[in-house]
């Protein structure tokens, strides 16, 4: 295979429904230019079409038929009742070839359409990687129309029961394998794309070990329960009695699941909305909220299992800085670098630091301790720093990721200003530079940042480090560091 140019390989399973045919034309008018279209029959083979009859009696079987028949280096599944745009392959390739990971799925959003209903479009979660097998198996992962697979994610094929279809396909696939989410609706489904209460029965009793093993007691419970709210009380009576017997062979005791708050369930959306709206006419007057980090730190408050640093410092976001940023460092003759914020230091201890002296400081004093006791050496130390008050160590350079987005406007500035002021030659720092329009803080604690943009307005950076995110789907693919000058700060 050529990392540029993959076979993708379009199975289309094929049995007495109406939509053969326009499925079929659908698969080879894919416009990636390197694609096989491999019709796989659950009947007699029908009258339209040219291809391989592959003898299977259900939907799975006919995949699993097409799958052992293929060629390909990616996969996608065309079922029955869903459509792809004509760029829907090309469109999950290129973003692969961009994101420089061949080796993960790729996801995208829906559209649906469904008789005498108002046409809607399902956000996929585009939540990290890690989070995906809770999606899936709340009922709300991705479509398996919408997901193209790496060959070795589907050989051998898992092992599936007929009727659970291919629910339990995501769900295997989900706590096995990485994958992106794109936002893109490049598939139209055309029926309810939410797995049936029978299918999600057994597949929630079946999975529920792993659900724990992933989450823990609490946090699983309380997923437990939001599901069983989302489906209105559906059989939550034999549901729960299921559930409740499954965790206790576990040796967790669940609490009584009631239907009782399950009448509210309908309110949620419309007292919602009157929250928001109510909120966003008082924001003007309430001051600008603040994040608390210590408690972010010490309670996983951005829900990340791989660091608690959030998915932003994650191995798979970091990838492209862990080769670049000792290129850099290198061609600038940084002999010592100030790291604010150093967070939990996950990612950065895999980044060849060789000759560079270096400082991690974080505004949570038990992190920066906790990181002394566990990485400090004569090359490294921590200590509890103040980015917006000072005072800074000197330094050549200051690396200051995935901070300013988390402060309001008067922080971000009054920080610049400790830095114009310190003994610190460079900063690199996250921007947003295609996000030109700021915004000050809101509720969610987070939002892009453009530097050069008022009201900081810094010049175009001397260099800039693409770091290629795939967070939200690729909605900010312009995440970067750019390199400023001590002197570049000089009109604040």
């Amino acid at each position: 295979m050529s990392q540029n140019t993959p076979l993708v390989s379009i199975i289309v399973p094929l049995a007495d429904t109406p939509d053969g045919a326009q499925r079929l034309q659908c698969a080879n008018s894919q416009s990636w230019p390197h694609c096989e279209v491999i019709p796989s029959y659950t009947s007699a083979k029908p009258s339209h079409g040219e291809g391989l009859l592959l003898s299977s009696t259900t939907l799975t079987q006919a995949c699993n038929a097409g799958v052992q028949a293929c060629a390909g280096d990616y996969i996608g599944l065309l079922l029955p009742g869903t459509l792809w745009t004509q760029d829907k392959t090309e469109e999950q390739i290129s973003y692969l070839i961009w994101a420089e990971q061949p080796n993960v799925g790729v996801y995208t959003d829906i559209r649906i359409c469904r008789p005498g209903k108002k046409e809607a479009f399902a956000t996929m979660p585009l939540t990290g990687p890690d989070m995906l097998f809770r999606h899936v198996y709340m009922g709300r992962g991705p479509h398996v129309s919408s997901v193209l697979f790496p060959k070795a994610f589907l050989t051998p094929m898992p092992e599936i029961k007929p009727e659970c279809g291919l629910g339990e396909l995501m769900l295997t696939c989900a706590k096995e394998h990485t994958f992106l989410g794109l936002a893109a609706p490049l598939v139209t489904v055309f029926a309810d794309p939410h797995p049936s209460s029978s299918c999600w029965e057994e597949l929630s009793i079946r999975f529920l070990p792993l659900l724990f093993e992933h989450y823990g007691k609490e946090q699983a419970t309380a997923l437990l329960f939001e599901a069983l709210a989302a489906r209105r009380a559906e059989g939550l009576g034999h549901m729960a009695t299921k559930l409740t017997q499954t965790a206790a062979q576990l040796g967790v005791r669940l609490p009584v699941f009631s239907a009782a708050c399950l009448p509210l369930q309908p309110l949620r959306k419309p007292l919602g909305k009157l929250y928001r709206k109510v909120a966003g006419s008082l924001r003007p007057l309430l001051p600008k909220p603040a994040l608390d980090f210590t408690a972010i730190y010490q309670g996983n408050g951005f829900g990340n299992r791989e660091s608690r640093s959030g998915e932003g410092s994650t191995q798979l976001q970091t990838r492209i800085l862990k080769r670049e940023l000792p290129l850099l460092l290198r061609s600038m003759g940084i002999a010592s670098m100030l790291d604010i914020p150093c967070g939990d230091f996950h990612w950065m201890r895999h980044v060849d630091l060789q000759g560079v002296q270096y400082v991690g400081g974080d505004i949570v004093a038990d992190l920066a301790a906790r990181n002394q006791q566990l990485y400090g050496n004569t090359q490294r130390s921590f200590r509890q720093i103040n980015l917006i008050t000072g005072p800074l160590p000197p330094a050549d350079l200051l690396l200051c990721r995935d901070c300013l987005v988390h402060l309001p406007y008067k922080d971000i500035l009054q920080a610049l200003r400790t830095i114009k002021s310190s003994a610190i030659t460079w900063l690199l720092a996250t921007t947003f530079p295609q996000h030109q329009e700021n915004e000050d803080l809101d509720d969610n604690g987070w939002r892009p940042t453009d530097l050069q943009s008022p009201p900081f307005r810094l010049p175009p950076p001397r260099k800039l480090l693409e770091e290629k995110c795939t967070e939200a789907g690729g909605l900010y693919k312009d995440k970067a560091l750019g390199l400023w000058h001590r002197n570049d700060l000089a009109h604040l």
